[in-house]
Formats: C-alpha cells, sequence, structure tokens
C-alpha cells in the first residue's frame, strides 16, 4: 500500500495555528430540551471524514452519498470500534496536527453555537440547517491545500491500481477517472507491440479490481446481489478509507484490505 502520509509534512507541521481543545466546553445554559450536543457532534466528524474521502474520490462522487455513509460508519463501528469524533481527535493527538487540531476546534465551537441557538429559540430543527461541514473547513487554514493534494495524489494512485488490468472494453466508474483510464488502455493497446510481455501476475495486479470481485461475490452469498458497477465504486471507496487510514496514522488490525483481499 503506497504510503501517503507523507502528505502532510508540508502541510500539517509548518504551520504557526494553535489549537485549544474546548471538548469539555459547556453551553451558557446546560438543560438543552432540543438538541443533543454529542449526536451532532459526531455527524460534523463524520462529514469531515466524507469530505476527505470525496476529495480522494476527485470529487466523483455524484449519487454515491448513501455508499459513502454507510462504508465509513461500517468502518469506524467494526474495525475502529469508536466515533467519528474520536476518529479525528486521535488522529490529531498522534500527528500532533495543527489542521486537524483547528477542525476540532471548528467544530466544538459550531457545537455551542447551536446548542445555544436551540436552547434560546427552543427551534428543534437548528441543528439540521446549520449541519454544513463545508462551512466549517473553509475555516481551517491549509485544509483546501491538503484536499487539492489528496485529490490529485489518490485519484491518480486509483487510475494507476486499476490501469494495471484494465482492457478498453472495462465499464465506466468515475466519469473524469475513466478518461484517463480509457486513454491508458488506449495506449497500452496501441503500444503493446513496442512493450515487453507481462506476466500473468503483473497483468492482474490491482487491488481495487480484486476487493470489487470480492465485494460482490460477498453480497451474492448474503442474498442481496449487486451489480459488478456498484461493486467497483465499493471497492473504490473501501480503497480510499485505507488510505486515510494510512494518512492519519489510524492503524488497525482489520479494514477493506484484511476483509476483502484474504
Amino acid at each position: 500500500m503506497p504510503d501517503i502520509k507523507d502528505l502532510l509534512n508540508d502541510i500539517i507541521h509548518d504551520t504557526d495555528n494553535s489549537y485549544t481543545d474546548t471538548s469539555g466546553k459547556k453551553p451558557e445554559n446546560p438543560n438543552v430540551q432540543y438538541f443533543d450536543k454529542g449526536q451532532f457532534r459526531e455527524k460534523l466528524s463524520m462529514n469531515v471524514l466524507k469530505d476527505i474521502i470525496c476529495a480522494m474520490m476527485h470529487d466523483e462522487t455524484k449519487d454515491l452519498d448513501g455508499m459513502i455513509d454507510a462504508s465509513i460508519m461500517r468502518h469506524i463501528n467494526d474495525n475502529y470500534n469508536g466515533s467519528c469524533y474520536c476518529y479525528l481527535k486521535t488522529a490529531c493527538d498522534k500527528l500532533k496536527s495543527p489542521i486537524l487540531g483547528n477542525i476540532i476546534q471548528e467544530i466544538e465551537e459550531k457545537c455551542n453555537c447551536v446548542a445555544q441557538e436551540a436552547c434560546e429559540t427552543k427551534d428543534p430543527k437548528a441543528a439540521e440547517r446549520s449541519i454544513d461541514t463545508k462551512e466549517i473547513l473553509r475555516n481551517v487554514d491549509n485544509y483546501k491545500e491538503l484536499r487539492e493534494r489528496l485529490k490529485q495524489k489518490v485519484s491518480q494512485q486509483v487510475i494507476q491500481d486499476v490501469s494495471n488490468a484494465i482492457t478498453g472494453n472495462d465499464a465506466p466508474v468515475f466519469p473524469n477517472l475513466d478518461k484517463s483510464l480509457a486513454d491508458k488502455a488506449k495506449e497500452k493497446t496501441e503500444n503493446k507491440e513496442k512493450m515487453p510481455p507481462l506476466s500473468d501476475d503483473v497483468a492482474t495486479e490491482s487491488v481495487i479490481l480484486k476487493m470489487s470481485g470480492a465485494i460482490v461475490t460477498e453480497s451474492y452469498m448474503n442474498k442481496q446481489p449487486i451489480s459488478t458497477e456498484e461493486g467497483m465504486n465499493r471497492a473504490i471507496v473501501e480503497y480510499c478509507i485505507v488510505q486515510m487510514d494510512a494518512l492519519f496514522k489510524q492503524y488497525n488490525n482489520s479494514n477493506g484490505y484484511t476483509r476483502y483481499l484474504k
């Protein structure tokens, strides 16, 4: 698995931003009837992780929201055995990262503001109107740069991984990635005579395709069959979650690789 945690070296550590943990901060009125701070904080944290995964998938995630949500929560519940917020906190502690620290601080401040609003207005819809995580991330210095680097780096890893085994007849997965995959397939076909023959191992060396086949098989065995396209999409999501774990030094005994590449 490519070691992508080095992506953080020039971004996370080269900043003077300070981080104050406000996780214990209470709203002025603790007797809020219409607001569950823990639940709201968890939604914001999950959306942060989702934004990172979407960046890794080059934001070609139309109609995949439910799949990404389910994959993240399955990973957090089954493999990490915690919460999305704890995932961010643990990553922040391990990396000593001002970026993650600022994200956590923004989440806490947002929770306290919404809690106060809900208390004052007695409006149960206050939290629903305040769930825009992108507003939080816009306030975090250097996050945009990190996101762009992940967008380019990991999506290119997806292309390289799949292109090792594709042919020109493979069905598309993501529009922008597909063009690159199709170009590589065409180039491979045109230069076939010029290239040395590949061994069977090299020709089929695709982590994503192997995971995709295992996912489709698992779904069939569970009497919930899915299409090969859905299997491919889920495999790419799982691939990106493994990359996120490596990026944030969240090492688990189980993940998409160990589950589907036994």
